[in-house]
């Protein structure tokens, strides 16, 4: 989930769906924040989305981490397998990654820092021991074409 300020969104994908006893999901949602009531619903982006689904080459549709990067204006989201790109204003995805390019867990939380363009996923390590997929990752977001990553533990 991230918080898209420009058009005032939420926006989701993924997750497990409990009308399907948990099967992934790959569904994309929006929902404005502008008068948000009761009576306020999500939005299917789906019928329009282009692009490569996050979860279609190799990584979960759960457990992803999405975060809002205010350089570039998209949403960037790891699927444990890879990052991709989302672009509210066209509905867009982008794979920028290779598939199996960025492999996590699925135990991760993550943020941009903005200043540094960098995406930042943390987590999975029960009292200081890391498994696989597991730790600090780190991406350089500064060119959105261009991918380069570091893993630390």
């Amino acid at each position: 989930m991230a918080f898209i300020p420009g058009p005032y969104q939420m926006y989701i994908t993924g997750g497990s769906l409990a009308c399907v006893e948990g099967n992934q999901s790959q569904n994309t949602w929006t929902i404005s924040l502008n008068n948000l009531s009761n009576s306020s619903s999500w939005v299917h982006a789906d019928p329009t989305l282009v692009g490569p689904l996050p979860g279609s080459n190799g990584g979960f549709t759960y457990g992803n981490v999405a975060d809002y990067d205010p350089n570039s204006g998209l949403v960037f989201l790891s699927d444990t397998a890879a990052i991709y790109t989302y672009d509210f204003q066209t509905n867009t995805y982008a794979r920028i990654t290779p598939a199996q390019g960025f492999v996590t867990s699925i135990y991760l939380s993550g943020a941009i820092d903005p200043t540094r363009k960098l995406f930042v996923l943390v987590g999975g390590c029960p009292l200081g021991t890391c498994g696989p997929g597991d730790g600090v990752f780190v991406a350089d977001i500064s060119n959105p074409t261009y991918f380069g990553c570091d893993k630390r533990k």
